[in-house]
């Protein structure tokens, strides 16, 4: 913080990809700018992938799917994600670290 404007990056960032999208470019810019983590939703894939700094380069942590049934852990935003199939959605769930009793369900497909 110079007072006047802020600098670097954010500490984490979320990317919602479209089709034939080329965010996964951005990693080496993330990483540059010491993004701590980054989130990518891919709707058409339905998976996400979480990429943590490593150095000055952002690493992919987790990739998660419903068939996978993998949980990743957000050291920045205190938090985990996993993907899960509740009929015919495909749902992010997101859980608090710090508050079992907190968790959002989030519908990827709409």
């Amino acid at each position: 913080n110079l007072n006047t404007v802020l600098v670097g990056g954010p500490d984490f960032a979320v990317e919602i990809l479209s089709p034939h999208d080329h965010a996964r470019e951005k990693l080496p810019f993330y990483g540059k700018i010491k993004t701590r983590e980054c989130l990518y939703i891919d709707r058409e894939l339905e998976c996400v992938e979480l990429y943590r700094l490593n150095g000055d380069q952002m690493k992919l942590l987790a990739q998660l799917t419903v068939e996978k049934g993998l949980t990743c852990e957000s050291q920045v935003l205190n938090l985990t994600f996993q993907m899960v199939a509740e009929g015919n959605q495909t749902l992010l769930v997101v859980q608090s670290l710090a508050d079992s009793s907190q968790s959002w369900r989030v519908d990827l497909l709409t």
